[in-house]
């Protein structure tokens, strides 16, 4: 099952159709006799859409082009249906009409193409909507390709289209004049009612042929592409220079005086029902917006306190990090002051407690000599932190039964800031 918003484009010649939807591409051939409403309708019924471009060729619409010098809008929708014949038909007020102006070569001129969706049209559009709820837009074929034929550098185009042709003919990117052909059975058939009847050679008209995939282009012919009809499909109606639309005309009835007035009572009281019930939901919506207002305060102030306890996070980690990083610049002040002090001694001796404050140090040494002493003292005296030596106790101990002379050191250590542990690491 496709997706409902999908729009259906429906290329919709003679004997020929062309559907697109999704990016898929359905054909329908009845090739020589000519398509009927219920095949159009058949194909459709499988799919679900709401929307359908039709792209119409004869004799789903009929055409007509001329050139005008200058009409009003007004004007313009009645000259097209002089033009199209319809100003004798009994059925012209239910006739769809449409117009399009193209700047010509000449000054002061304007093409005129106009359009009328034929009846079996009507009655095609009036079948897909009997199912449906969707909306139908008609375009005629022809008038959809025109942009791109403009564009090419051809002066004399013989396009050819589903199962109709026409011959466009240009000067840069000015239109000159558009005729349209009859059906025919081939190109050929064409290019000879070109030479025969219209003096015009085929060696210097291209042939333009409408493809449903776009192709590379040959050396003598070019081709338009229906996707990128498709592309283009709601720019015409946008281009202020080039207006197109459709018109449906109806007939137009009196309103009498007393029926104004109810008109105006009605108006009236539509009104203020209208600015009643705006003004109770615009009640409504104050009270709603109010309640989200204070729920967002509620949640924006948890927010903030979250971020409060972030912060403080964010500072403990800060402080920690600083922490550890004065712990690894000290450990190597440590280094290097037990470098200084252990070098003097000699194998004989070693350190079993050392204690660090700052501007002291206490190292508790072991000898296994009494006269190696004074000559450790001398030399951690001559190393460069030490401001002064103390000798503060002097005992002989036994370990594995061997006597060991056991004595403590106080240093007083040169204050340096660059080489002291900060007192933050000591506590």
């Amino acid at each position: 099952m496709l997706k409902q918003k999908s729009i259906c484009y429906a290329f919709v010649g003679r004997c020929e159709a062309w559907f697109v939807i999704q990016d898929q591409v359905v054909s329908l051939n009845t090739w020589p006799e000519q398509i009927k409403i219920s095949d159009i309708i058949e194909t459709c019924s499988g799919w679900s859409f709401s929307k359908i471009v039709l792209f119409l060729e004869f004799p789903w619409v009929l055409l007509a082009f001329e050139p005008i010098i200058s009409l009003s809008r007004t004007d313009i929708s009645q000259y097209s249906r002089n033009i199209l014949s319809f100003h004798n038909s009994t059925a012209a007020s239910l006739q769809k009409i449409g117009a399009c102006l193209f700047d010509l070569t000449e000054k002061n001129k304007k093409g005129l193409l106009c359009a009328s969706l034929a009846p079996q049209s009507i009655k095609l559009i009036e079948n897909l909507k009997k199912n449906k709820k969707i909306k139908i837009d008609s375009v005629p074929l022809l008038y959809a390709c025109i942009p791109a034929l403009l564009k090419e550098k051809s002066e004399s185009i013989l396009f050819h289209g589903i199962n109709q042709a026409a011959l466009v003919t240009k000067h840069s990117d000015t239109l000159q004049k558009i005729i349209l052909l009859p059906e025919s059975v081939s190109k050929d058939a064409n290019e000879y009612i070109l030479a025969d009847y219209l003096n015009v050679s085929s060696k210097d008209t291209h042939t333009c042929q409408l493809i449903k995939q776009p192709a590379a282009n040959k050396k003598s012919d070019i081709s338009v592409s229906m996707f990128s009809i498709i592309e283009r499909s709601n720019m015409g109606a946008k281009h202020s220079t080039n207006p197109f639309w459709w018109e449906v005309q109806r007939k137009s009835f009196q309103i009498s005086w007393k029926s104004m007035t109810m008109l105006c009572w009605v108006g009236v009281m539509l009104i203020l029902f209208v600015w009643y019930f705006s003004a109770k939901q615009s009640n409504e919506r104050m009270k709603q917006q109010l309640n989200q207002s204070i729920q967002k305060l509620n949640e924006d102030q948890a927010k903030i306190d979250q971020f409060k306890e972030y912060i403080e996070k964010q500072n403990r980690f800060i402080q920690i990090n600083t922490l550890y990083q004065h712990l690894r610049e000290s450990s190597g002040v440590v280094k290097k002051m037990l470098e200084q002090l252990i070098n003097p001694m000699t194998s004989e001796s070693w350190i079993e407690q050392i204690k660090y404050d700052r501007s002291q140090m206490h190292l508790t040494l072991l000898t296994l000599k009494t006269s190696l002493i004074p000559e450790i003292i001398d030399q951690m005296a001559t190393a460069s932190i030490v401001k002064k030596i103390y000798l503060k106790s002097q005992q002989l101990i036994s370990l594995n039964q061997q006597e060991i002379v056991k004595f403590t050191l106080q240093i007083d250590l040169k204050t340096n800031e660059e080489d002291t542990i900060p007192e933050s690491v000591i506590r």
